[in-house]
C-alpha cells in the first residue's frame, strides 16, 4: 500500500492524502491535498485486472455493495472511489465537484495506488460521465468501461455535497 491507512477492514476502506490540480493544469491554479477514502477488495493487486468505480451524486463506494462480493470471488480488483465530500473522503470549500475535478482526483488517486494496466471504469449514473471520460483519458491503460444507468446526453447537473 502507497502511504494509505486501513480504517475499516470489514468494508476494506483505506485512507490517504491525494494531492491533485482541480483545474486539470498544473498552470491554473495551486495543488491541493485532502484525505481521500476509498474501498480496495485486493490491495495487492489482481491479474485479472482493477475495476475503477465512480459512483454518481450523491453516492459513495458503498454504491457498489451488490457488485463488489461477485467481483471479489471472481478475483478481481475494486476501487471504490469516494468523491471529494462524499462518503467519507474529505472536502474543501473551493473545490467546484465539476468533472474535471473529478477526473483529476480518480486520476491522482490511481497515480498513488500504482494502478497502470487492465483497468476497467465502472460508472453509475453521474458517475458514468466520469467512467467514460476517464477510460479515454487513459485508453492505454484501459481494457473495458462499464455504464449502469448511465445519464443522457444532456450536461448532467449533480447534487453537492
Amino acid at each position: 500500500r502507497r502511504h494509505s491507512t486501513g480504517i475499516d477492514k470489514d468494508q476494506m476502506l483505506f485512507s490517504t492524502p491525494v494531492n491533485f490540480y482541480p483545474s486539470g493544469d498544473e498552470n491554473i491554479g495551486k495543488r491541493l491535498t485532502l484525505q481521500a477514502v476509498y474501498q480496495d477488495t485486493l490491495p495487492s493487486g489482481s491479474a485479472l485486472g482493477t475495476v475503477v468505480a465512480t459512483h454518481g451524486a450523491p453516492g459513495s463506494n458503498n454504491d457498489w455493495k451488490y457488485i463488489t462480493p461477485r467481483l471479489q470471488q471472481a478475483g478481481v480488483r475494486i476501487i471504490g472511489v469516494n468523491y471529494p465530500g462524499f462518503g467519507y473522503s474529505q472536502d474543501l470549500p473551493q473545490l467546484k465537484h465539476d468533472n474535471v475535478e473529478r477526473n483529476t482526483f480518480v486520476e491522482a488517486l490511481m497515480a498513488k495506488l500504482g494502478l497502470q494496466e487492465n483497468i476497467i471504469f465502472m460508472g453509475h449514473s453521474r458517475g458514468s460521465e466520469n467512467a467514460l471520460q476517464l477510460s479515454a483519458r487513459n485508453a492505454c491503460k484501459t481494457v473495458g468501461a462499464i455504464l449502469l444507468n448511465p445519464n443522457g446526453l444532456r450536461v448532467h447537473r449533480g447534487m453537492r455535497p
